[in-house]
């Protein structure tokens, strides 16, 4: 094999390895790193296979700071999607008053709410069942297409990563907004019962009354969720897509 494929393959692994090391898929976060970082290093070898023609271009420093800096951006728009969707269930399970009974998650070594996670599920069955992971693979093949291997410069990486965030959590926040509102109309009108009884004690009588009505404003809601969610998705896949179309 030509020097040619192992300098692309090495150019491609470092772009790719960032997207597949920090996963934030939930399922696919819990796969071991050792398995993941052969996954990344075989995707690279397979992508680099029909640009094995050519001068062999010279490995600098710079460059391959390049290529992981333009995957680390690739893998910041699938983040941002997963924190928003993650950081909307939250704020719902604070609402409801579910984090009490809230479970371990290992993909953040941290407690992670009921809703929270039934929404992160969700995304993570969402992403395999409409095939997105073939499309992340046919956008990563189009970039390097505009962008090839050792060609990244500070240039095509001048994004807005503010806005990345800005995009990705008022989409999720528009989600379950339905959500939100509802239980924002039940904490009000407890708010009016206090005031109209102070002898009571509206705080225990509320707890019953929002899990229950929180549960069914989920139930309700989820259909419009699960149908708006693959938006997160795409909108990330366009971000990954930013530096070769500003190319």
């Amino acid at each position: 094999m030509s020097s040619t494929f192992f300098v692309n393959a090495l150019l491609l692994s470092v772009r790719l390895l960032p997207l597949m090391v920090a996963s934030p898929i939930l399922f696919f976060a819990r796969i071991p790193l050792t398995i993941r970082v052969l996954l990344g290093l075989a995707l690279a070898a397979v992508i680099a296979s029909p640009l094995s023609t050519g001068p062999v271009p010279r490995v600098t420093v710079p460059m391959l700071a390049g290529e992981l800096l333009l995957g680390v951006v690739m893998a910041f728009a699938f983040h941002a999607a997963h924190a928003a969707l993650d950081l909307a269930g939250k704020l719902i399970d604070t609402q409801v008053g579910l984090n009490a009974a809230g479970v371990f998650d290992p993909g953040t070594t941290g407690m992670s709410g009921m809703v929270s996670e039934l929404l992160t599920l969700t995304l993570a069955v969402l992403f395999v069942n409409l095939d997105l992971h073939h499309d992340l693979l046919r956008v990563f093949s189009a970039l390097l297409a505009a962008v090839p291997p050792g060609s990244v410069s500070a240039g095509l990486l001048d994004i807005s990563l503010t806005g990345i965030l800005t995009r990705q959590f008022l989409l999720a926040f528009m989600l379950v907004s339905p959500v939100i509102v509802g239980l924002w109309l039940i904490d009000a009108a407890f708010a009016f019962l206090s005031r109209s009884m102070p002898q009571a004690n509206v705080y225990f009588l509320a707890l019953p009354v929002k899990l229950g009505m929180g549960m069914l404003l989920v139930m309700l809601a989820l259909p419009m969720i699960v149908q708006r969610m693959p938006q997160l998705l795409e909108q990330a896949l366009r971000f990954a897509f930013v530096p070769g179309a500003s190319a």
